[in-house]
């Protein structure tokens, strides 16, 4: 083996940042915040649940409640959901980025499309296949 050859173990070369497709750093960064929330939200929700509504057996009078829900259920589930829907109108409203996709060609590969499909039916029509 000569000492040109790289080993399996050694890194790979990374691409700079500014090769990148922009469109494709923009959509990475945006799954990364959306998977960190909903990570830390799946935390906290598991946790306190656990932690607060399976304590045992508990009579309903002692049953502590806000607006009518057990106390567990309104800081566990509704209060980190009610959160991640702000965050989420934020996030969409004012976070992300609308970025130039480039031309539209749509009209034209329609158009190629259906002739391709038109003479495909021609030929099928006429026995030649």
């Amino acid at each position: 083996m000569s000492a040109e050859t790289t080993s399996p173990s050694a890194p790979r070369p990374r691409p700079e940042a500014d090769q990148s497709d922009p469109v494709y750093l923009h959509s990475r960064r945006e799954a990364r915040v959306i998977f960190g929330l909903w990570a830390a939200c799946l935390a906290w929700t598991v946790t306190y649940c656990y932690l607060h509504g399976f304590a045992g057996h508990v009579e309903a009078s002692d049953l502590e409640t806000v607006w009518g829900v057990p106390s567990w259920v309104f800081w566990g589930i509704a209060v980190p959901w009610l959160l991640a829907d702000a965050f989420t109108i934020w996030f969409c409203f004012c976070y992300m980025q609308d970025d130039d996709l480039g031309e539209a060609h749509e009209g034209r590969d329609v158009a190629e499309e259906v002739a391709a499909m038109h003479a495909h039916d021609r030929d099928a029509a006429e026995g030649r296949r």
